[in-house]
């Protein structure tokens, strides 16, 4: 009678065998699900960051906004609107309110906003077709690009510095 062979070494090679790729299975899967959390969180992180920017943009640019809506209801510019609305009865009236109106924009320039500069560089007042009526700035003014058309009858347009 032949003798047989013990199964016992066979089955232990398998069992070994059988437990390092469940090891190495839950090592790719653990790799695997692990890398997917860091590429989740870290997309989420730049949307905050994205919102967290556009909020701060946002409010800067309401600021900017705000400062402008300001400088326009001041007494001079509404003078200047005024006399030039009426098309300047006297003379005189014209040149002095546009006068006064500049002196503003000037003195707009120099107030400086919340980080201890200059909030413009340059202000412009332009009618609908973009001519501009009065203009203040700290630069020497170059040529004046024309501005697109508008849909009120006088707006400013500012220069953020």
């Amino acid at each position: 009678m032949p003798k047989k062979r013990p199964r016992h070494p066979n089955t232990l090679v398998f069992i070994s065998a059988l437990a390092i790729a469940v090891y190495l299975a839950a090592l790719v899967g653990y790799a695997y699900f692990g890398q997917q959390r860091l590429r989740d969180s870290l997309q989420a992180q730049e949307q905050l960051l994205l919102a967290r920017q556009a909020s701060h943009i946002a409010a800067y640019l309401d600021d900017h906004h705000a400062i402008l809506e300001e400088l326009l209801e001041t007494p001079s510019l509404l003078r200047y609107f005024v006399i030039r609305g009426r098309g300047a009865a006297a003379p005189g009236a014209a040149q002095t309110s546009r006068q006064a109106a500049r002196e503003t924009l000037q003195a707009a320039l120099a107030t400086p906003g919340a980080e201890g500069r200059s909030v413009f560089r340059r202000l412009r007042l332009t009618d609908p077709q973009g001519k501009v009526l009065i203009e203040a700035s700290f630069e020497v003014p170059q040529q004046l690009e024309p501005i697109p058309q508008a849909s009120s009858a006088l707006f400013a347009c500012a220069t953020c510095a």
